[in-house]
């Protein structure tokens, strides 16, 4: 990539799962010498946009903006940086016919708002600002849409999503890169230890929630030995759901996984939006797991991998079979 300048909402590092896309992205475009990143900065402040005060990390800002007239590619990382970038592009570049102008979409929770199930669940866990940012940014891009030469997203829900309801040209799908996979490490489950690895919200809970009504009581009337293990951050506040079969660990600190990823674990995801980056770790370490086609949204399947991804109505009889498999 020649002359290009990069933008992204944090720095590149395995701190968060939002880092870890981020240099996923950088690593991919095999970026030369000739290239500038610059990272938003976080300003705990209200800051206006368009009427509406949002809150960080609802809005990013970037600081003292350099001129743009030695550069003609730009790599936009975040969907609510468009609209300032855009702009200030327009104003500071020597020759707009050259430019290219790339946005990439991790997460388009504005999908949410359109999904009754988890409506409220956005609302209570904080993402409503983030979604109506990324509204404005959109109907901002739609205005500019000829600006941008290409827009990358990470599922087919997400490319139908922004051509038919916004209209948008150029939408590509590229898939979360897996050159952090190992998919020749695979540790033997025992198939009788659930386990649910990751941090707790609301739009996560309602899978886990499902599971624990519906799945886990027809495996206990199968079989006695079966047990669950819930582990994250905030999990603690679902010790109501907590039984002689099913625990609450709480906040897991270890490098490790849990059990050393000896369990199935489970990703009973509904929402589909975003990238799932605890599958990530499980991928690296070759623990055994099952998904819901919605929790494995951004990644590409591969047959060789130690996982199912299946619909929540199969996982029943897959997870029962696994006892004449394992043993």
């Amino acid at each position: 990539m020649k002359n290009t300048l990069l933008f992204f909402p944090v720095r590149s590092n395995f701190n968060s799962g939002y880092s870890i896309l981020v240099k996923n992205d950088i690593e991919r475009l095999n970026m030369s010498k000739k290239c500038n990143i610059l990272y938003a900065t976080k300003q705990n402040i209200f800051t206006k946009l368009k009427n509406l005060f949002l809150f960080y990390p609802s809005v990013f800002e970037f600081k003292e903006l350099p001129s743009f007239e030695s550069y003609n590619r730009f790599f936009i990382g975040d969907i609510v940086l468009s609209k300032p970038i855009i702009s200030h592009i327009k104003k500071t570049s020597k020759d707009n016919s050259e430019i290219h102008v790339t946005l990439r979409v991790h997460n388009l929770y504005l999908r949410y708002l359109s999904d009754n199930r988890i409506y409220k669940a956005v609302i209570r866990d904080g993402l409503f600002f983030y979604c109506k940012a990324c509204l404005i940014a959109l109907n901002e891009i739609r205005g500019l849409k000829y600006h941008f030469n290409k827009i990358e997203v990470v599922s087919i829900e997400d490319k139908v999503f922004l051509e038919k309801k916004y209209l948008l040209e150029n939408v590509e799908i590229v898939s979360f890169h897996n050159q952090y996979i190992n998919l020749s490490k695979k540790i033997k489950a025992n198939p009788y230890r659930i386990i649910w690895f990751g941090g707790i919200s609301s739009h996560k809970v309602a899978g886990l929630k499902l599971f624990i009504k519906e799945i886990m009581p027809r495996l206990l009337i199968l079989d006695s030995r079966y047990e669950m293990h819930i582990f994250g951050s905030n999990t603690e506040k679902l010790l109501y759901l907590e039984d002689e079969k099913i625990q609450i660990h709480g906040f897991y600190d270890s490098h490790n996984l849990p059990f050393n990823g000896e369990g199935i674990f489970i990703n009973p995801d509904l929402s589909g939006i975003g990238i799932k980056i605890k599958l990530l770790k499980l991928m690296q370490t070759g623990a055994f797991f099952i998904s819901t086609p919605e929790g494995f949204h951004g990644y590409e399947e591969n047959a060789n991998g130690n996982y199912v991804v299946a619909n929540f109505e199969k996982w029943f009889d897959i997870i029962s079979s696994l006892r004449y498999i394992q043993e």
